[in-house]
């Protein structure tokens, strides 16, 4: 196409605008008060205050700034409104987006500023033509290449704002999508951004916003559905008079209003990338429309009717066509393959830092801004494109700045024009600036490169496994298995209760669960049984984990090796000899078994025992004899005292000492008595004691009766045992004496 048959058509297209910016102009400075009826004006009269309902927090659209002001598209259609009615809007500048849905049904709110018409709304409230028009477009992130419409959609994971009119659309029209209900648009987003869904459906201005404000680097358009966004405004069911009122006042608003509205607040960038098959689509409907347009205009003077429409039809195609553009900050090019020429747009200049003082450039000029690593590739992918063995040229290169810098530019383009021959004559496409994407994924990939670095890490060397809400095992990492003994594949799909340590009370697991089952992390000591029979101890820190809807799904527990620890402690609170509690455990234990016992309201008993004529025996048989026979006291008093709760000790020489705790007090003599007749039927030889022929001990016992109040002093309790232990030797030894 020559530069005449250019110039002549862009006057046409130019020629429907510059009619109708005058028809509009002149039609509102002729009726520039509104054609009110005196009922209406009367119904203003009595209605000066409109309680408004707004999105606080919905930008380009409304929304309240930092400095509590009411801004965006809507706010100055609204200004415009109450200027020509005469009336004052009352701002909701509080509530949430669905408290103010309930307090307009509910009629605390009178009237809607934006707002798409749905069925379920249409139930409580009028609406005006609509003022503001924006296409619902499909966001993905960028490793989605394209996504045809709602019906590429199905089963898949879609979010929406909670209560927005999409919710409504989709929930009517698309029950097949299983929808997330978001509370505000930038969770609906960063749910796509993280992954938790695929998609989110929404209006493109509102999108691009939240993409530009939050920096959501890894999301994109990619693809539209065949809703429209059309805004409009909106009153309380019972004052139809307001509707015509408001409508009147929306028409008188002018063209240049419009845009001046429209070119304040739709500033589109995405950084995310354009799907090519969606600005396509897009560049071939407006070519079309375009081509509509030029027939239309031959026949303008038979057809006065039809020019408005055609008029309309032209100007939406260009903001459709200019909103693409701009949404995607894309340059555009328009090579003719016969001269070499490419005409070019001012953002494929400004783009490189390059002056936009012209619009065209040669290839030679094109070439030279190639990166030299780059040109070889770049250019076989231009030859196939010509020759037709590559439809769709798509290709990734760097080019100089005007700072002497490389940017990556992603270019799209195809042929778009062929002679009678079938030979190329023009190709079209689009650039965009990638290079902040580059980075992006260079520094993602380092990212998950030392993430999977530390995961290897844990896995090695943290002791960590997970599991179901019954407690089956689904991961285990390295240090786990080498731990415990089993392997991968034995401990996966297996009750946790596997590595459970006999040892371990069964009021541990009961408080673990519970904690556990309440949301909450639990913590604490456990010893745990290895696959050879041994055992180790752990300190765990055991978490749920949540889904999305917050409902407990498993559990995750980090553990710390706490066995040397574990038996530094028992050495400490052992004796060498016996293997029973020593002194010093025993001083640790009685005040906390009183307080306990205080606590559950139970008896307590404290026996202390001796070995009856130890020193004649030690000298007559012996020392190690001796300690052989203070063994089978220890051995004994331990495999009698088996009970949660029941503790022995040996306290010094042949003093040893016993802890009970229980329900009914016969149980702590019949157990003292049990104690002193096992060790007499021992029959270890004692020549040299006067009271039996045997090894026997004797007993005092002082029994304490809880009744929730502070327990006893120690030492007064001990006192008691040792009195009862005398009273026992002056009665003749091998006896149990009760205080």
């Amino acid at each position: 196409m020559d530069k005449d048959s250019t110039i002549f058509i862009s006057r046409l297209l130019l020629a429907p605008l510059i009619i109708a910016t005058i028809v509009f102009s002149n039609a509102f400075a002729q009726n520039n008060a509104l054609p009110l009826t005196a009922a209406e004006k009367q119904w203003l009269q009595e209605h000066r205050n409109i309680r408004l309902a707004v999105d606080i927090s919905w930008p380009p659209f409304e929304y309240i700034d930092d400095e509590k002001n009411y801004v965006g598209m809507a706010s100055e259609y609204i200004k415009l409104v109450g200027e020509k009615l005469d009336i004052e809007f009352v701002i909701e500048k509080e509530k949430p987006w669905s408290q103010v849905v309930e307090a307009v049904k509910s009629r605390e709110l009178d009237m809607y500023s934006c707002v798409l018409s749905t069925p379920q709304r249409r139930e409580y409230v009028n609406f005006t033509r609509p003022y503001l028009s924006f296409p619902m477009v499909i966001v993905t992130t960028d490793r989605v290449t394209y996504v045809d419409g709602i019906k590429d959609l199905k089963n898949e994971s879609v979010a929406v704002v909670k209560g927005y009119a999409t919710q409504d659309l989709l929930e009517k029209n698309h029950p097949e999508l299983n929808l997330y209900r978001a509370s505000n648009l930038t969770e609906a987003l960063q749910a796509v951004s993280l992954g938790k869904v695929f998609a989110y459906i929404g209006n493109i201005a509102s999108v691009s916003e939240t993409l530009k404000r939050e920096g959501l680097t890894n999301l994109k358009i990619s693809g539209q559905t065949a809703y429209k966004f059309d805004l409009s405004m909106a009153v309380r069911k019972d004052w139809p008079e307001m509707i015509p009122i408001l409508q009147k006042a929306l028409d008188s608003i002018t063209p240049q209003q419009q845009e001046q509205i429209y070119q304040h607040w739709i500033k589109l960038r995405y950084e995310q990338g354009v799907d090519t098959s969606l600005i396509w689509k897009i560049l071939l409907v407006a070519l079309f429309i375009v081509g509509l347009i030029l027939i239309w205009n031959k026949r303008l003077r038979l057809e006065v009717d039809k020019r408005t429409a055609a008029e309309a039809v032209v100007q939406q195609a260009h903001q459709r066509l200019e909103l693409a553009l701009r949404g995607g900050d894309l340059g555009t090019w328009d090579w003719n393959i016969k001269s070499s020429e490419i005409q070019i747009n001012d953002r494929w200049l400004t783009m490189l830092g390059l002056p936009a003082d012209r619009d065209k450039i040669d290839l030679d000029f094109w070439e030279g801004l190639l990166n030299p690593d780059d040109r070889d590739g770049v250019q076989v992918a231009v030859k196939y494109l010509l020759s037709g063995k590559l439809e769709l040229y798509d290709e990734q290169f760097r080019m100089l700045d005007a700072n002497g810098q490389y940017l990556w530019i992603h270019s799209l383009g195809q042929i778009v024009e062929y002679d009678k021959e079938g030979h190329p004559l023009r190709a079209a496409g689009i650039h965009q600036d990638i290079t902040e994407l580059k980075q992006a994924r260079t520094e993602l990939e380092q990212a998950h490169a030392q993430l999977m670095n530390y995961v290897d890490i844990v896995d090695k060397y943290v002791i960590t496994s997970s599991t179901d809400t019954r407690g089956v095992i689904t991961y285990t990492s390295e240090a786990f298995c080498e731990i415990s003994g089993y392997s991968e594949q034995e401990l996966i799909g297996q009750s946790h209760g596997l590595l459970r340590h006999p040892d371990m009370p069964d009021e541990i697991y009961r408080d673990l669960w519970k904690t556990l089952r309440s949301g909450q992390t639990w913590q604490g000591e456990l010893k745990n049984r290895k696959k050879n029979g041994d055992y180790y101890w752990v300190h765990a820190y055991i978490s749920p984990n949540f889904d999305e809807d917050g409902s407990i799904e498993g559990y995750t527990a980090i553990r710390q090796d706490i066995t040397d620890k574990k038996l530094a402690e028992k050495l400490s609170i052992t004796d060498e000899l016996t293997g029973l509690y020593n002194r010093r455990y025993f001083n640790l234990i009685l005040p906390q078994e009183l307080a306990r016992a205080e606590r559950e309201k139970k008896h307590i008993a404290l026996i202390i025992l001796d070995v009856d004529y130890f020193k004649p025996y030690n000298d007559n048989y012996g020392h190690l004899q001796g300690d052989i026979a203070l063994q089978a006291v220890g051995k004994v008093l331990k495999n009698t005292l088996r009970r949660a709760g029941d503790f022995a000790f040996r306290i010094g020489g042949e003093e040893f000492g016993c802890i009970i705790s229980f329900d009914q007090e016969q149980i702590a003599s019949n157990l003292a008595e049990r104690i002193r007749r096992e060790i007499e039927d021992l029959k270890i030889a004692h020549d040299f004691s006067p009271a039996c022929p045997y090894l026997t001990i004797s007993l005092g016992m002082k029994v304490h009766q809880c009744g929730g109040e502070v327990p006893p002093e120690m030492g007064r309790l001990y006192k008691s045992a040792d009195e009862a232990l005398y009273m026992a030797k002056e009665q003749g030894r091998n006896r149990v004496v009760s205080l």
